[in-house]
């Protein structure tokens, strides 16, 4: 039985808001779970994973929601570091029907603008685009993502989908890159090569990864359902600080982003800009761990 903690933050009317309650009892149950039953602190928070939870009950920058919205972000990364440090968009649409009417690659990614994780990979096996494919799309763009895990900033985004160019390095999928900023700072790097579009129970379908610190040193940090592999430093070395230093332009002064991208046979390629991580509810940091990179978060 879980220990009740601290009520809800306020929000800005009267009374609680029901999203940041709901959000702040998965937090608990999910801490509770991982930490064996010991209560966070979202009043005070420490942790990494705790101030997530806390930013997406109380910060209310709207520049949160440019990092959002994927088109917006794209738009707002070329101004910020002129053209060409992205994959390139190959069209934007309203209505997934009208994906079939694109001259696209055999190879793409199809995104929604308004979400985080709704992402396909779309192969020479996907063609002519199933009807699966379709519906998901519109699936899609019927909700509001903030029904997934209730982060505040993106609510009400315009509802688009994005096709993308599929990233390669020498042929195979691209590993990805995760630099975690604190106003300039850098101290972890996440590389990660998923090897199954949806993982299931079985390892095989696990994605591998490794963590390093700001020097690029190997950190003893292994997750769940994740395998750990060192070999990933050796293929990211030569663009680690280039990519380091976008990172650092892009993320200024803000007090956390998480600046995604990938590592391709032809350079690197920025992607995304993450500012709640998991939510806060799935990261599964050790504890240790979760405080030492919360240490970081002024």
């Amino acid at each position: 039985m879980l220990v009740e903690g601290p009520r809800p933050f306020p929000s800005s009317g009267d009374g609680p808001d029901p999203a940041a309650a709901e959000l702040e009892r998965w937090y608990r149950e999910r801490y509770a779970s991982f930490h064996g039953g010991r209560q966070p602190d979202l009043q005070q928070p420490r942790l990494f994973s705790e101030r997530v939870v806390a930013r997406i009950i109380r910060d209310r920058d709207p520049q949160l929601r440019v990092y959002c919205d994927k088109l917006q972000c794209k738009a707002w990364i070329d101004s910020q570091l002129g053209p060409g440090f992205q994959p390139l968009t190959l069209a934007v649409v309203e209505d997934a029907e009208a994906l079939r009417g694109l001259d696209l690659p055999s190879r793409w990614i199809l995104k929604a603008s308004h979400g985080s994780g709704w992402t396909r990979r779309i192969g020479p096996d996907d063609q002519p685009l199933q009807a699966e494919l379709i519906a998901q799309a519109n699936d899609w763009l019927q909700r509001d993502y903030t029904e997934v895990n209730r982060e505040w900033a993106y609510g009400d985004l315009q509802r688009r989908l994005i096709a993308e160019e599929w990233l390669l390095d020498n042929g195979a999928t691209a590993p990805e890159i995760s630099v975690f900023c604190f106003a300039g700072r850098t101290p972890l790097i996440r590389l990660h090569l998923a090897r199954s579009i949806t993982p299931t129970a079985d390892p095989a379908s696990w994605p591998l990864e490794c963590f390093l610190d700001g020097q690029a040193r190997l950190l003893p940090i292994e997750r769940p359902r994740r395998h750990h592999d060192p070999s990933l430093q050796a293929r990211c070395w030569d663009a680690l600080p280039r990519f380091l230093e976008l990172a650092r332009t892009l993320t200024g002064q803000q007090e956390f982003l998480r600046i995604d991208g990938y590592l391709c046979a032809d350079g690197l390629r920025l992607g995304e800009i993450t500012p709640y991580p998991y939510a806060g509810l799935g990261f599964d940091l050790d504890p240790c761990w979760d405080a030492w990179l919360g240490s970081f978060w002024d």
